[in-house]
């Protein structure tokens, strides 16, 4: 990877890296002008892209995040509450 990066990097060529991994994180800050960390590396189309498919991707998946944590949330309430919750 870093004999990758090197050569890049001489050219003057902006490099995006990405790692899901601890261990490979510090190779990238090091050898690339940005570092995408864990879940950043699914977001990449969209950063890179000027097309809004990947935009309303991203966008989607952050919507049904959020109702899903919403509604986790709500049943713990109603549960806490001492309502019956049936599944």
């Amino acid at each position: 990877m870093l004999l990758a990066t090197e050569n890049g990097a001489q050219q003057g060529v902006p490099q995006v890296g990405g790692a899901t991994t601890t261990t490979a994180l510090p190779l990238l800050y090091l050898s690339t002008d940005s570092a995408l960390i864990g879940e950043e590396i699914y977001a990449a189309e969209a950063y890179l892209s000027r097309s809004p498919a990947p935009h309303a991707r991203l966008l989607t998946v952050d919507a049904l995040r959020t109702v899903i944590i919403i509604a986790i949330i709500a049943m713990v309430a109603f549960a806490a509450a001492g309502f019956q919750i049936p599944l």
